[in-house]
């Protein structure tokens, strides 16, 4: 019960249970104390957090490693890395050494300050205190470099990872990095570690693809979006519903309605239905490219092709027609979008009056 309490912020809760725990004599290892500091930590509290600890000691029980390093997890988490780092020494005065987990928690706690020389000297140190770095102590620092547009260096890192201690790239490397390169807006460099892990036989998952697709949307760069979703089919995946509704609504925000259309025809024709958040899309696109009266006609065939409206999409193009100064053709949009149970918001009804 304490290790599922600890996955929520029911602090209290994990106490209680806690307590009664060690009123009723029922075993209870160092452990139970972490799980009970980290449903603390979850509820953003580490004062009461490290009050556990103090509440194990008095009942005798010896801390151990897993104790140790949800401490320091939980005074990381909490922004709180110089008690962090005088809590590793502590943890060796008393003869517990630290592990990778220890130490990939500590690289967390200097990448979230900023001090990426420390990380980096971290990571030189770890091998002669008789730990090696594993993926995830790469993988944290890649990430704030990804973050913070440094490319570069990713790329020195992942020489580093294979000179240093041998690890190499493998699928979930060049995954991982992929996914945190699409996310920052470098859709070109993901672009480059999707070929590069093609090459080495590696399959990157239509996943994958989506992420550096929603990347060049974000940048709007709509037609090498619309390439990567060929080269997805030439390579026998194929896009779901979120990647077509993402280059769909790439298209729309710049103004490229017409190929917008064609790609929802296209997911029809590919097996792929779209979904309310596509149609939305594309009604958007054409009340912003001054077709409101188009994205009306297309609110009338939603019942022929089996779509259904929602309140947005009446929202979208009633604002559409107001623009253009067709306010009568609003006003009967609002009443047809009562009749059907949906409520324009008191806003929205002002700027039609």
């Amino acid at each position: 019960m304490l290790e599922v309490l600890s996955k929520t912020k029911l602090c209290q809760g994990a106490r209680r249970v806690l307590h009664l725990m060690m009123r009723r004599g029922i075993e209870h290892r160092p452990e139970a104390f972490g799980f009970v500091m980290i449903s603390y930590s979850r509820a953003s509290n580490s004062i009461k957090a490290m009050r556990v600890l103090s509440m194990m000691q008095k009942a005798g029980i010896k801390p151990n490693l897993s104790i140790c390093n949800t401490v320091i997890y939980v005074l990381v988490k909490g922004n709180k890395l110089e008690k962090a780092l005088r809590f590793l020494n502590r943890m060796r005065i008393i003869g517990i050494e630290p592990n990778v987990v220890t130490y990939n928690c500590l690289i967390k706690g200097y990448c979230d300050m900023h001090q990426i020389d420390d990380v980096i000297h971290l990571i030189d140190q770890m091998p002669l205190k008789g730990c090696l770095p594993d993926k995830v102590s790469y993988y944290t620092l890649m990430g704030f470099l990804c973050r913070h547009k440094r490319i570069k260096e990713v790329r020195e890192l992942m020489e580093k990872m294979l000179k240093d201690i041998k690890l190499l790239p493998d699928q979930v490397t060049y995954n991982t990095l992929i996914h945190m390169l699409s996310k920052h807006g470098h859709g070109d460099e993901a672009s480059e570690l999707l070929e590069e892990a093609e090459e080495k036989g590696f399959l990157i998952d239509k996943v994958g693809y989506s992420a550096i697709i929603h990347s060049f949307c974000q940048e709007g760069r709509i037609d090498r979006a619309k390439e990567l979703v060929s080269e997805m089919f030439s390579k026998g995946f194929s896009p779901d519903v979120v990647t077509y509704t993402t280059v769909i609504n790439g298209f729309c925000v710049v103004g490229d309605v017409e190929k917008a259309r064609k790609l929802l025809r296209q997911m029809y024709k590919n097996g792929c239905k779209p979904n309310t958040v596509s149609y939305t899309a594309l009604l958007n696109g054409l009340c912003r490219s001054g077709k409101s009266s188009e994205a009306r006609e297309m609110m009338d065939l939603s019942d022929e092709e089996w779509w259904a409206l929602n309140a947005i999409m009446y929202s979208v193009v009633m604002h559409g027609l107001r623009r253009e100064g067709k306010l009568s053709e609003a006003c009967d949009l609002v009443m047809e979008m009562v009749r059907k149970g949906f409520y324009p918001t008191p806003v929205e009804i002002n700027l039609i009056l």
